[in-house]
């Protein structure tokens, strides 16, 4: 019945089980943050798609700069360095 990764995280019973495999025996100390991530991501998308305000849309991805990219960041996950800095450049100057 599961014929990709996203329709197995998106059933709640396999994404509880993909999630738990993570936190028990996956040896990348990241895989959490990363499973975050992509969810933080798919709501951000799922909301857009149902045509919510631009308010909340940047609210959410105010929420997802500022725990995975922002200098201060939340999460301390392995991203290039370059692609870090050109996303804090693009939304800075995205603020202006």
């Amino acid at each position: 019945c599961i014929k990709s990764l996203e329709m197995a995280l998106l059933m709640p019973t396999s994404a509880n089980y993909f999630y738990d495999y993570l936190e028990n025996c996956c040896m990348n100390k990241d895989a959490l943050i990363y499973f975050g991530l992509y969810a933080d991501i798919r709501t951000y998308l799922r909301l857009h798609e149902e045509g919510s305000s631009e308010a909340l849309l940047r609210r959410h991805a105010e929420l997802i700069f500022g725990d995975y990219i922002n200098e201060e960041r939340q999460w301390d996950i392995d991203i290039p360095h370059d692609i870090i800095k050109e996303l804090q450049n693009g939304f800075s100057d995205d603020m202006i």
